[in-house]
């Protein structure tokens, strides 16, 4: 599987992994079953870390980045508060994270895009405090 989106709960921490080509169907699938099936644990998360490092982006348009963020802006109902980091070292894959970025701003949520993963945790870590 190509997405995977666990929680730590122990950390209240939600980690989206992302490995090998990813299509943009894929991701809405994955976002899809986590909120379906983790809704009531999602609440208590603080952060949310999404790794693309190990991915290439195929297939995914604004139609898939706009079903992501109307899933995202749902969420939020459900979790204000949440940190999001988005972790990606290839020029396509932020870009499109910057542009679920934008097109999820109604979620409130705390998101920042960066390109290297200890970044992105030093972030969430300085947040979550």
């Amino acid at each position: 599987m190509p997405v995977v989106i666990d929680i730590d709960s122990a950390q209240q921490a939600v980690m989206l992994t992302a490995t090998g080509a990813v299509r943009g169907d894929e991701l809405v699938a994955a976002n899809r079953t986590f909120f379906r099936d983790r809704m009531a644990e999602f609440r208590a998360c603080r952060t949310w870390l999404g790794d693309y490092t190990q991915a290439t982006l195929e297939q995914v348009d604004i139609h898939h980045l706009r079903i992501l963020a109307q899933i995202s802006v749902d969420a939020a109902r459900h979790n204000p508060r949440l940190c999001v980091a988005i972790v990606t070292g290839k020029d396509l894959s932020f870009g499109t994270a910057r542009a679920w970025e934008n097109l999820a701003a109604e979620t409130g949520w705390n998101t920042m895009v960066f390109r290297s993963r200890a970044q992105a945790q030093q972030w969430l870590d300085e947040l979550s405090q």
